[in-house]
């Protein structure tokens, strides 16, 4: 039995919020304690003998709720609790008899559903694959892969493509078509089948008094239906969300048009959670300054439940290494101190350049491995080159020939002939190798300018080789952006005193720990065991949830941020969850070369300048 009080620490607004037993809209601003308010309101209700049901966006974020509200209501309220993502509580509800926990039993057993065989869903890889498949049956080309799916989920989910174009409309078809065939469905799927069968009454929506939706902003429309349904249906439903923080428009969420669907459709009681206990006011103000610009929200005023204390500070830097530099100290500053500090860039790209100072200056750091600086091929030919100085292998030699325009059937017949060597020969030497012409000029001049290498390595040192095989690589550019990545493999391996035996040592070392910190779990180890506080890598996009001693943001130009391919509101919301992310210490970067950011002067930054010795007032 626990005796304690779920509202116990409430403030008005929350407690409000907690104790609104109708349809209620709850605007959650940043760092105003809303899983803390929905746990509370979930706990308060479990105790009454209640079913309570709660949907969120991620799973880590359901496992949290679920945590919190157990602890609140005690473990005896399991049976009336189902916490989790919309994709699991659909699965669920289709296959209630799968339920492989005491969690939710009480509601599951009473729900009603037509489908009895088992979906086949595919993994985000097999779904990539599909969408290829789609584009090239459809002869969609000169489109990128993740546009090509975004096209695809809205199409499902709104159902029309009568404004698409002819070739849009056959990919949709022909995805569709390669999934049945198949016999399986994707996780979109899943909740439109849902919907489907709550629409036609085939399905029963949760029989529970309570469901609770987070992240709201960011529900598209059949997530809307979703919650629409068991509104309906008679569930108290209450819906939490910011529409400041509504950054995924792309994925058709509905953003400030949702919450204002919801609250007039179902008369439901507005609630405003504007007391912000993570940010000073400092940071709260300008952040509010720029946010009040935008026309298409609900008006707030935000409040720094730690009042003054913090700092905001923007600097221009002569160019993105420079910015990338300023980056890294501040980041090595706030981690030997333990405090908590993150990069945040608009787009994944502009973080290269910090993980390669990060990586110079051996500080800790995380960043996902699919959009880490080793993954660019400009940085991999890079490294290979400067590997076959040392000791060459045939992998590594095969990728610098590549890169240089050496065919595969050359490069099979050029290591017939020479192994793993490297050596100039004569032109008659590979007569009888099947190599053709423009394949032997390749090998050549390549192992011409290996053997400069190698003495140049000798003679005057790593710097000069660094050097010389970027240059070498540049001449074999075949487009203009991979100049600058290049540029990046220049910056990545620069020796500070070390030599090419110990860069390479060091930067192989970076690599390998970048792939194990792949895995969250193994990442939380390693970070325990070594007693530090890595610095995240994250974009603006990914940056949503978390929150930081100190957080700098780079690349606050026009053009980069705000982007020019989306409307300068959304691009307005994601710099404000990008500049809440900050408790304490907030830096923002640009480079003298390009305009600075509209967001600079409208968050009444544009003054500021080093954050020690300038507070921004609110």
């Amino acid at each position: 039995m626990i005796d304690s009080d779920p509202l116990a620490g409430l403030n008005p607004e929350q407690r409000a919020a907690a104790l609104s037993r109708r349809h209620t809209l709850v605007i959650a601003c940043p760092g105003s304690g809303k899983t803390k308010t929905v746990a509370a309101k979930a706990a308060l209700f479990l105790r009454e003998g209640a079913r309570v049901a709660a949907a969120t966006f991620t799973r880590d974020a359901a496992m949290e709720l679920r945590e919190r509200i157990v602890k609140e209501a005690g473990a005896g309220c399991q049976s009336r609790l189902l916490v989790g993502t919309f994709h699991s509580i659909d699965l669920l509800m289709a296959f209630p008899t799968r339920r492989q926990s005491e969690f939710g039993s009480a509601i599951l057993k009473d729900m009603k559903s037509p489908f009895s065989t088992p979906w086949k869903i595919i993994d985000e890889g097999d779904r990539r694959g599909y969408v290829i498949r789609a584009m090239n049956a459809a002869n969609v080309t000169g489109m990128q892969l993740d546009e090509a799916m975004r096209i695809i989920e809205v199409a499902k989910a709104t159902k029309a493509t009568a404004t698409m174009e002819p070739s849009h409309v056959e990919m949709v078809a022909m995805y569709r078509e390669l999934l049945q065939r198949a016999g399986k469905i994707d996780l979109q799927d899943i909740i439109l089948l849902t919907n489907d069968a709550l629409a036609d009454g085939s399905m029963s929506p949760l029989p529970v008094d309570y469901l609770m939706i987070d992240e709201f902003q960011d529900t598209d429309r059949m997530g809307f239906s979703w919650a629409a349904a068991h509104a309906k249906a008679g569930v108290a439903v209450t819906v939490v969300g910011d529409d400041d923080q509504s950054i995924y428009s792309f994925r058709d969420a509905l953003g400030f048009d949702g919450l204002r669907q919801f609250e007039t459709m179902f008369q439901a009681q507005r609630i405003l959670l504007d007391t912000n206990y993570r940010c000073h006011a400092e940071i709260l103000g300008s952040a509010s300054h720029l946010i009040r610009v935008n026309t298409e929200r609900i008006e707030k005023s935000l409040v720094a439940a730690k009042g003054p204390g913090g700092s905001v500070g923007w600097a221009s830097y002569e160019d993105t290494f420079a910015e990338a530099g300023a980056a890294a100290k501040e980041a090595k500053e706030h981690i030997e101190r333990g405090a908590t500090f993150a990069i945040i860039a608009r787009t994944n790209r502009r973080l290269d350049e910090v993980q390669a100072e990060l990586i110079q200056q051996k500080i800790p750091h995380r960043r996902s491995d699919g959009s880490s600086i080793f993954n660019l091929p400009e940085v991999q030919v890079y490294g290979a080159a400067l590997r076959t100085v040392i000791q060459p292998t045939a992998t590594d030699v095969d990728e610098v020939l590549s890169w240089a325009g050496a065919g595969e059937e050359d490069l099979a017949a050029i290591h017939r002939k020479v192994g793993e060597n490297i050596y100039i020969g004569a032109a008659g030497d590979f007569a009888d190798a099947d190599v053709s012409a423009k394949g032997l000029e390749i090998w050549r001049s390549f192992a011409k300018r290996h053997a400069a290498w190698q003495k140049l390595n000798k003679i005057a040192g790593y710097s000069m080789l660094n050097l010389s095989v970027r240059e070498w690589l540049e001449d074999h550019l075949r487009k203009p952006y991979q100049a600058q990545n290049l540029y990046k493999g220049h910056a990545l391996y620069a020796t500070r005193g070390e030599s090419l035996e110990e860069r390479l040592k060091s930067v192989g070392l970076a690599e390998r720990s970048s792939k194990t910190r792949d895995k969250k779990g193994d990442e939380k180890k390693a970070d325990d065991a070594a007693h530090v506080t890595p610095v995240d890598l994250i974009t603006a996009h990914g940056s949503k949830g978390l929150e930081y001693d100190g957080v700098f943001i780079i690349g606050l130009e026009e053009g980069v941020f705000p982007s020019k391919d989306t409307g300068i509101e959304e691009e307005r919301r994601l710099m404000f969850v990008g500049m809440t992310r900050a408790r304490k210490t907030l830096f923002l970067g640009s480079v003298k070369t390009a305009k600075p950011s509209i967001f600079l002067a409208e968050s009444g930054v544009a003054n500021a300048r080093t954050p020690t010795t300038h507070l921004m007032n609110t």
